[in-house]
């Protein structure tokens, strides 16, 4: 479901003045001096990174409590987050990485189909990245078929075991 978006006009690429007082001379992404990036435009900027390019899919829930939005680009799942508290995003990935409206780097979690970030109130995009386990090993096992020594290599897989109760869920 597109939304068929053709142009995106902002209103004020630069700061009108430099009177801190009036909101009219604020408005910009950049300075008055135009040289000066403002967090705004590095904001839009890391946005742009991750959806360009992207189609929207709809909202999931984030179990945060907050908004998610989700959005495919080429091939990759992009979750867009914000609210408060720990996500629980679904996902057939088996790893995921999370970023700040200034590109930094969050700490993320992927466990048992699902990935936990921390999230605020500013939005977090999160790229759903690699390839299920089972969709790896299905991959891997079709290679040494292939290269003639499925019967000379042993395939092993692990991961995710953090307790008692994830061998038994094994």
């Amino acid at each position: 479901p597109g939304l068929d978006v053709q142009h995106i006009f902002w209103y004020d690429f630069h700061d009108d003045g430099i009177d801190p007082s009036n909101a009219e001379n604020n408005y910009g992404l950049i300075r008055n001096d135009w040289t000066t990036p403002k967090f705004s435009y590095t904001a839009y900027q890391w946005m742009t990174v991750h959806l360009n390019g992207a189609s929207p899919r709809g909202m999931v829930d984030s179990g945060a409590g907050g908004m998610a939005y989700r959005f495919m680009r080429n091939g990759t799942v992009v979750d867009v987050v914000w609210g408060g508290g720990r996500t629980n995003l679904p996902t057939v990935s088996g790893q995921a990485q999370a970023f700040d409206l200034g590109g930094g780097v969050l700490p993320v979690e992927v466990s048992d189909g699902l990935i936990h970030v921390t999230i605020g109130g500013d939005p977090v995009f999160i790229e759903h990245t690699g390839i299920p386990t089972l969709a790896a090993v299905r991959q891997a096992s079709e290679a040494l078929r292939q290269l003639g020594v499925e019967r000379e290599v042993s395939l092993i897989v692990s991961g995710g075991i953090r307790s008692g109760a994830d061998v038994a869920k094994a």
